[in-house]
């Protein structure tokens, strides 16, 4: 319905937000407070509106909204966001659904010895082949220092592995050429809960990390089925 026109019929105060593009193609955003304007017998003869442009606040109000889920180092989303996508998409109509735990070896050597400059470059350049590896529908993020975790409704241990070996493939063109670790689990029924299975994955990740320390420099990525 036409704003004036529920205005006039609810004889209401209306507020909301337009969005204008000026010449230059630059988008506004303006919040127009509307009311109905009265006669001396209360009768309605038209409408008074005011506006005001609050282009920088929703500017900002957008960028805490990105802050809140996203990690600003590498573009990805960030923990908070991916427990919330975790809870929200397991369910059955998401089954099969799988999570790849993703750790970079010898990252604390690298800033270390090169500098945590150089550390941020390669966090960076490990987010991108991330993105490039995995569909549009999962969820990447930054979980921790050098940790990262991929969310993966609708995708079984077959098209998980595919996609672990994709990220392996890609990681070794790299500059770097550093190994990766990753392990997946993938939840195929209904009565055991992601977040029991990934505790025990992100135990197993840390264990595997320890005992395979010189892996950092000499073997392969580690993949690992659960």
């Amino acid at each position: 319905m036409n704003i004036d026109k529920k205005i006039l019929e609810d004889n209401t105060i209306v507020r909301f937000e337009e969005r204008f593009s000026n010449p230059d193609g630059k988008e506004v955003v303006f919040e127009t407070l509307k009311t109905p304007y009265y006669d001396n017998d209360g009768k309605i003869i038209g409408l008074i509106g005011i506006s005001r442009d609050i282009t920088e606040r929703k500017i900002r109000e957008e960028r805490i909204q990105y802050i809140s889920h996203h990690d600003t180092l590498t573009g990805l989303y960030n923990r908070t966001y991916f427990d919330e996508a975790k809870i929200a998409l397991d369910r059955p109509d998401q089954l099969p659904l799988s999570v790849i735990v993703g750790d970079i070896n010898g990252m604390k050597m690298i800033n270390d010895t090169f500098g945590h400059k150089k550390g941020d470059t390669l966090l960076k350049e490990v987010a991108n082949i991330l993105k490039q590896c995995v569909q549009k529908n999962h969820v990447v993020a930054r979980t921790g220092g050098d940790e990262f975790m991929i969310l993966m409704p609708h995708t079984d241990g077959q098209a998980v592995k595919e996609i672990a070996d994709r990220i392996r493939a890609t990681a070794k063109k790299s500059v770097w050429k550093k190994p990766l670790i990753f392990i997946w689990i993938s939840r195929w029924d209904t009565r055991r809960k992601m977040s029991r299975r990934n505790r025990w994955t992100r135990r197993f990740c840390w264990r595997r990390i320890t005992c395979t320390a010189e892996s950092c420099w000499k073997k392969e990525a580690c993949i690992t089925t659960i």
